[in-house]
């Protein structure tokens, strides 16, 4: 939610190229997104020391395909606001796509050298709830919440900084990580992407229970209200009758 109200900002440079492709339709761009992202997935679970000759060239590749698919994900909406050809059912496509997305670009980093596997997907595990509590949100009738400190635009924006910083240390210094754990006995290396997972992690618990929270006390709000209504209702409805019985007599 952090970076959500800046996407107006960039309707400037979007603009040119939504009118020039406007033609492919916007469900077009949704499934380009997504091969984008199970590429990245797949470069990213076999970049390092398991693909000879690819440490740490690879991250690269993931990251040129991470990009592509932000700007199809961004695409995809705008090209079907300038053609007119919103509908839920292109809301549906390009909410699951996204969904899709953020589970095989984060597995492959989870699966991948640079992450504790089961820390990785349990990265992706908050991520999903939060994701979960802001459709859930929608389906009870309160509206897509896209409140909270770790949105789907943040994800990806910190992901295009933090992969090149990734690179950087290992082609500049040789070295994947740091060995921050020493204090409890453990040689296992903390790298710049497994810290943003654990920053997903934390990021994705804060904003599962802010939309949660958000969700719950307007859904009390409005049963509240709507408890008022039905007994100021039932009071005219009595004061009704009571005048009826009066003017019969």
């Amino acid at each position: 939610m952090v970076l959500e109200g800046y996407r107006r900002s960039l309707d400037m440079f979007f603009d040119p190229f939504v009118k020039i492709f406007a033609f492919l339709g916007p469900d077009f761009f949704s499934y380009l997104s997504v091969i984008f992202a199970i590429i990245a997935g797949i470069v990213f679970g076999f970049s390092g020391e398991w693909v000879p000759g690819g440490n740490p060239w690879m991250l690269l590749i993931g990251l040129l395909l991470v990009g592509f698919n932000s700007i199809a994900d961004t695409m995809d909406g705008r090209v079907a606001r300038h053609t007119g050809k919103e509908s839920t059912a292109g809301d549906f496509l390009d909410h699951t796509f996204d969904r899709v997305s953020d589970v095989v670009i984060l597995s492959g980093i989870a699966l991948s050298p640079y992450s504790n596997t089961i820390f990785g997907l349990l990265a992706v595990v908050f991520v999903l709830l939060a994701s979960y509590m802001g459709t859930q949100s929608q389906a009870v009738g309160c509206g897509r919440d896209y409140k909270g400190v770790m949105g789907r635009a943040d994800r990806m924006v910190l992901l295009l900084f933090v992969i090149p910083v990734q690179f950087i240390i290992e082609a500049g210094w040789g070295i994947q990580g740091w060995r921050l754990l020493n204090l409890i006995g453990s040689n296992h290396l903390v790298t710049p992407l497994e810290m943003l997972l654990g920053a997903f992690l934390v990021g994705g618990a804060i904003t599962a229970f802010t939309r949660g929270l958000s969700t719950y006390r307007e859904l009390r709000e409005n049963a509240r209200l709507e408890k008022d209504r039905e007994g100021a209702r039932s009071g005219r409805q009595k004061e009704g009758a009571g005048r009826d019985r009066f003017q019969w007599k």
